[in-house]
C-alpha cells in the first residue's frame, strides 16, 4: 500500500512526497520528533533515510531502535509506530552524512 500511495501522490498540495516525520526516544524516555527525507524503500519494505551516527537521532536510534514514522500527503497519511528492533548502519559514499540507517516495519 505504501508504494502505491507514494507513487499516486502528485505533489499538488506542495508537500514533498518523501518527507516523513520521525520520532525517537531520548535517554530520559521523552519523545523527540523531526522531519527527515525518505531515501528509498527496498524490496523487503525497509525505509531508508540518512543520518549521522553521532547526531541526536543517530544516538537515540542506537540506544532504542523503536521509532515512529508518519507520512502526510494532504488527504492521506500513513504511520508506523512499531518497527523492527534491529537497525542496520551501512556506509555510503553517496550520502552527505556518509551513513544510511535502515529500518523495517514489523509484520
Amino acid at each position: 500500500m505504501f508504494r502505491r500511495w507514494l507513487d499516486e501522490y502528485d505533489g499538488g498540495s506542495g508537500l514533498m512526497k518523501n518527507a516523513m516525520h520521525l520520532s525517537t526516544v531520548r535517554a530520559d524516555g521523552q519523545p523527540r520528533s523531526r522531519m527527515v527525507l525518505l531515501k528509498g524503500v527496498d524490496a523487503d519494505g525497509r525505509f531508508l533515510f540518512g543520518t549521522d551516527g553521532g547526531s541526536d537521532k543517530g544516538r537515540e536510534i542506537a540506544a532504542n531502535p523503536k521509532v515512529a514514522l508518519l507520512f502526510y500527503w494532504g488527504s492521506r497519511q500513513l504511520g508506523a509506530a512499531r518497527l523492527h528492533d534491529r537497525v542496520v548502519h551501512e556506509r555510503s559514499s553517496s550520502s552527505l552524512s556518509g551513513t544510511w540507517t535502515t529500518i523495517r516495519l514489523q509484520p
